[in-house]
């Protein structure tokens, strides 16, 4: 919809990753994990430059990704060819709509949770401190707000992806088209209520614990709809096992394996003995790897020769596959036993 707001929105997320990765030759990386939690990333314990890295990196690169996010959302709206209505649109148009409403959502979350921490570094405010009233819990519930809503930004235009490769190498039509979207929407809806299983163990009280225990199990419906979807548009199809339909297939039966585990940890009690331990690390990797990265490998051949005009050669993309599926299961596996 937007040419200038699409333009600007992709070089500030562009500017982002160039500051972030600039770290770690000027100044220093951030040494404080993935999610930055503080007092570790406090002007105590990180005097130096790393932590403001990635402070700014990320809120350029957030910016960039909530305006984007703005201009797909009023693309899809206001843009689809004459005749196709909501209902009309392909599964892939739908979990990027969505997706993007995440995104919209949720974005402002991060850039305001990272702006009180700066204000913690420079100017010496207490939000994320452990004296002075401040609360580092907080930080954690913030930063999760945000960040369990991004999983599923990972996730939901993969699924749109499955959806398209499954119908085509299948020779048939989705299977219910109108479940696929209601469990889209209800994904994104649900995305909201779970983000405090990330930390059942910080102390919030049973009831607190059970509500969003229970809001992660029913999440699990929806997406268990989808992927019987996905296998009854297979059933009886004459199904062509080209290289985005065996990253599709890989993805089925891992994907299966990671839900089944993030069903296990949505229990309060299950997760206070797995928290933290190398069986939420497979889980983790199990669903990213195997959702999100096999999508993006199907995504890729299935729309390389349209975009590029030629085909990627097949040989070698099924000795990738091979590598990648055989190799995912003998690394992360075993982390399911050693983490129990």
């Amino acid at each position: 919809s937007f040419p200038f707001l699409n333009n600007f929105s992709f070089w500030m997320t562009v500017g982002g990753a160039i500051l972030v990765m600039a770290s770690l030759f000027v100044g220093e990386f951030a040494r404080t994990g993935w999610l930055a939690y503080p007092p570790l990333s406090g002007i105590n314990y990180s005097p130096d430059v790393g932590v403001d890295y990635y402070i700014w990196a990320l809120q350029v690169a957030g910016v960039g990704t909530t305006l984007s996010g703005i201009n797909l959302i009023c693309t899809i709206i206001k843009m689809r060819a004459p005749g196709m209505t909501m209902m009309r649109m392909p599964v892939f148009t739908w979990t990027s709509l969505c997706t993007n409403v995440l995104i919209v959502a949720s974005f402002p979350v991060l850039t305001a949770v990272l702006t009180l921490l700066a204000l913690d570094r420079y100017v010496g405010t207490n939000f994320f401190t452990n004296d002075f009233g401040g609360n580092p819990m907080m930080y954690v519930n913030l930063i999760w707000i945000w960040g369990h809503p991004e999983v599923y930004i990972l996730i939901l235009p993969l699924f749109g992806v499955f959806s398209e490769v499954t119908s085509t190498f299948s020779g048939k039509r989705l299977f219910g088209y109108t479940s696929m979207v209601y469990a889209t929407v209800v994904i994104t809806i649900l995305s909201y209520l779970v983000w405090l299983h990330h930390f059942f163990t910080m102390g919030s009280g049973a009831s607190v614990n059970s509500f969003f225990g229970i809001t992660t199990m029913i999440i699990s419906i929806p997406t268990g709809a989808k992927m019987f979807n996905w296998l009854f548009t297979m059933y009886r199809g004459r199904i062509r096992f080209e290289l985005p339909m065996m990253w599709t297939v890989a993805f089925m039966l891992t994907f299966v394996v990671g839900g089944m585990t993030g069903v296990l940890l949505a229990v309060p009690p299950a997760d206070f003995v797995l928290h933290n331990s190398l069986f939420l690390i497979a889980h983790f990797h199990n669903v990213i790897i195997g959702g999100v990265l096999f999508g993006l490998f199907a995504g890729i051949a299935y729309w390389w020769p349209k975009a590029f005009g030629f085909r990627l050669d097949p040989f070698w993309g099924k000795v990738s596959f091979w590598c990648w599926v055989l190799g995912f299961w003998f690394a992360f596996m075993p982390l399911y036993i050693l983490g129990l």
